[in-house]
């Protein structure tokens, strides 16, 4: 009965300290936790602009059919997973890309350049 009645009145004592510790963390305009970087908005606050190629592949109309064709002979299907048509998709948008001729390719480059200044894509 001692024992349980000497820790009651010690943690009395620790309470008010506990308390202000609480509140004074609580008001705390930084902790130490908030200095370090939040990996995960830094994810989302960067932005990736636009390449020449992708600014291409959006406005060229006949880009579709291109791209299209190149997939096709590749061994593209339409049951394919996405997993692996994607990456396919960038690999043929980057040949193709490549394959314009460098006045085209330095003029949506520059059309890019531009996008870049005034919207980010994620």
């Amino acid at each position: 009965m001692y024992v349980f009645i000497g820790f009651f009145v010690q943690h009395l004592t620790w309470v008010p300290q506990r308390v202000i510790t609480k509140i004074t963390n609580m008001l705390a305009t930084e902790n130490e936790r908030d200095i370090q970087p939040d990996v995960i908005s830094m994810l989302f606050r960067t932005g990736r602009g636009a390449s020449g190629k992708d600014v291409w592949a959006r406005n060229d109309p006949a880009y579709k059919a291109l791209e299209e064709a190149a997939m096709i002979a590749k061994g593209w299907t339409p049951a394919m997973p996405r997993s692996e048509a994607f990456p396919m998709q960038m690999r043929i948008r980057a040949k193709l890309f490549d394959e314009l001729d460098d006045v085209d390719k330095v003029a949506w480059q520059d059309k890019a350049k531009q996008l870049k200044q005034t919207e980010t894509t994620l």
